[in-house]
């Protein structure tokens, strides 16, 4: 099986369980349903707080690597004592480091990520500044490579335009994860770069955006089928869209499927996507069907938030066959 290369960040998370704070709904507000609220200038005593690495190619070439698919994450950390730890984290799980570049000078990403002990959400603030310096080796992206691509900041164009040439002359197999900053500061990009997906995986806010323009009214952008139609039209291979308890879904331009969330009350929702790409995206690279790759994005994320953090929860192979009788059936055809 080929290599898969994982562009994009790796932190170190920093979670801050409270339940002080006061949750609002908003349904009027498509992509902001729901808000939390301190009040301004008061102290809340966090009780204990937890560390983890993050990152989503951090987390998504750690998610790989246990289900069989060797990943190799193309990160850039700090010279200092999180840097190192981060290079360890990532050993510790059997992923290969060799495009982990250390700036030895520099302070590696850190987030800060608050979370509601009443509902598992969080908040995540985030320092990108070290990714941000970030630039993509073009000859690491041979022929048959697949390349994973996270959202990237800084050199975004720079990095887009390498990646983009990768795939038409190099016939490298494209997966992407489009971060929220890429959607706000460069809409035209983000979608060039979908054009030229074989794997998108994305939120459902984050696919409301890109298919914004083509809507007619805010129920048909908020209908996921008529979503992932339009992420086809422009140019998707595979889709496949997360939409926290309403579940997820997969396009693959002949059928779409469904698998419902289990309901199970998160303790932390903090990388849950990333658990659902890396699960799903193996299932497809060993040959799986839609449906099992399904399955595998739902066990790896309902594992994933049962912990604080992106990773510990992650399944490994064995397991995660272990898994598919329970999953599978909950899969269905739309």
């Amino acid at each position: 099986m080929n290599n898969v290369i994982c562009i994009g960040s790796a932190l170190k998370d920093i979670f801050l369980p409270t339940g002080d704070g006061t949750v609002t709904e908003t349904p009027q507000e498509l992509l902001s349903k729901r808000k939390i609220t301190f009040e301004l200038g008061a102290k809340y005593r966090i009780e204990k707080r937890y560390t983890a690495a993050g990152g989503v190619a951090l987390n998504v070439a750690i998610g790989l690597t246990r289900l069989g698919v060797p990943a190799t994450p193309n990160v850039i950390v700090g010279g200092d004592a999180t840097g190192m730890w981060l290079r360890d984290v990532l050993v510790k799980n059997n992923v290969d480091t060799s495009m982990v570049r250390q700036a030895s000078c520099e302070q590696s990403d850190l987030s800060m990520i608050l979370v509601d002990r009443k509902t598992g959400e969080r908040v995540i603030f985030v320092n990108h500044g070290l990714q941000e310096t970030l630039t993509v080796d073009t000859h690491t992206l041979g022929n048959d490579t697949v390349i994973f691509v996270s959202g990237l900041t800084g050199r975004t164009e720079e990095n887009y335009s390498a990646i983009m040439r990768a795939v038409r002359e190099n016939g490298c197999t494209l997966a992407y994860n489009p971060g929220q900053s890429n959607l706000n500061d460069n809409m035209d990009m983000v979608r060039q770069m979908v054009a030229q997906t074989r794997y998108l995986f994305i939120n459902k806010d984050e696919a409301m955006q890109i298919v914004a323009a083509a809507a007619h009214d805010a129920a048909q952008l908020d209908d996921p089928v008529y979503v992932m139609t339009q992420l086809r039209a422009h140019g998707a291979q595979t889709i496949v869209m997360t939409a926290g308890m309403k579940g997820a879904w997969m396009y693959d331009a002949q059928t779409m499927y469904h698998i419902p969330s289990s309901g199970a009350r998160p303790v932390d929702t903090t990388g849950a996507g990333d658990a659902f790409t890396s699960g799903a995206l193996a299932a497809l690279l060993h040959g799986e069907a839609p449906d099992v790759a399904c399955a595998w994005g739902a066990a790896n994320a309902e594992r994933v938030i049962q912990f604080y953090g992106s990773n510990e929860g992650l399944l490994a192979l064995q397991m995660m066959r272990a898994q598919e009788e329970v999953f599978v059936p909950k899969v269905t055809r739309l």
